[in-house]
């Protein structure tokens, strides 16, 4: 004490009571400092540290919304965010982090089928079997193809065989008739002679041979029974449809094939009328304009 009294002295502050206090404190902190030792002063990292840490959050913060407002107009800010943002909050260890650094060798083959991932090894045999099943579809169509072509010849075949070639009595050419053909002969024979004795019958069948084969008249059994002269069915049983529902009776179907196999009556006539049941006016035109033949049962014949 006798030394701070003489340092008062010396200063002259022992009048003044602040002086006095602020001489105190100065002491008793000199004190605290020999004892505690200045360490416990002067580290104050820790507090300066929480006011750095709250300032420094803060700025992080203020920078992550500007990179937020700066993405949505600069999509090259995604890349510098990139390396900090983990949106699956996937682990270093789950083994997706590190993808990119796999080996993926084993991933070059694969083949995308139908939404279906597929190994090289597992589409080539997929492949092999589609295209069997391809070459197999196309061996039965082909299959079916030659079957239908040989059917159709075999029709082709089979109608041929049951076509008849005519010898022509009055001439040495002959007429081709097949199976339609022949009925169409026994409906015409029938509905103009079908009251007739079989001579009778074949000599309509006669007539449309020696027609066939006559240059003035069509060439078929069918071109010769439905031709029309100025408008008019040159038959009359096709002209007022009597040809159409006759019932052919066995009688005729005899003589027809008779014809067909060669017997001729008709001395080459092309015309024949039944006088009784024409009129007048048509039997005149047979008379004046034909060379008239013979007269068998109902009819005339004329070439």
């Amino acid at each position: 004490m006798t030394l701070i009294y003489s340092f008062l002295q010396k200063r002259k502050m022992h009048e003044n009571q602040h002086g006095i206090i602020t001489v105190v404190i100065a002491y008793v902190l000199s004190a605290a400092m020999l004892v505690l030792g200045s360490d416990a002063f002067y580290n104050i990292n820790s507090a300066a540290a929480g006011i750095s840490m709250d300032t420094e959050e803060e700025t992080n913060v203020i920078g992550m919304s500007d990179r937020a407002a700066q993405s949505s107009t600069d999509p090259s800010s995604s890349l510098l965010q990139a390396p900090l943002i983990n949106p699956y909050h996937l682990e270093e260890d789950s083994g997706l982090m590190n993808l990119a650094s796999e080996d993926i060798s084993g991933y070059e083959d694969t083949v995308y089928l139908f939404g279906i991932t597929l190994a090289d090894n597992d589409y080539q045999p997929l492949m092999e079997k589609m295209q069997g099943y391809v070459a197999e579809r196309k061996e039965i169509e082909l299959a079916a193809a030659k079957k239908a072509a040989a059917k159709k010849a075999a029709a082709k075949k089979a109608e041929k065989l049951e076509s008849l070639s005519v010898q022509v009595a009055s001439s040495s050419k002959t007429v081709t008739i097949t199976k339609a053909d022949v009925t169409m002969l026994e409906r015409i024979v029938e509905a103009e002679a079908g009251g007739e004795d079989q001579v009778g019958k074949i000599l309509i069948a006669n007539v449309i041979f020696n027609r066939i084969i006559d240059k003035h008249f069509p060439d078929s059994v069918e071109a010769v029974i439905f031709q029309k002269n100025d408008g008019d069915y040159q038959f009359s049983p096709v002209k007022n449809g009597r040809y159409w529902s006759v019932d052919v009776s066995k009688d005729t179907k005899k003589a027809v094939e008779r014809a067909l196999s060669g017997e001729d009556f008709s001395e080459g006539a092309l015309y024949f009328v039944a006088r009784k049941r024409t009129t007048s006016s048509s039997v005149r035109w047979f008379d004046n304009n034909l060379e008239w033949l013979f007269k068998h049962g109902g009819h005339e014949f004329y070439r």
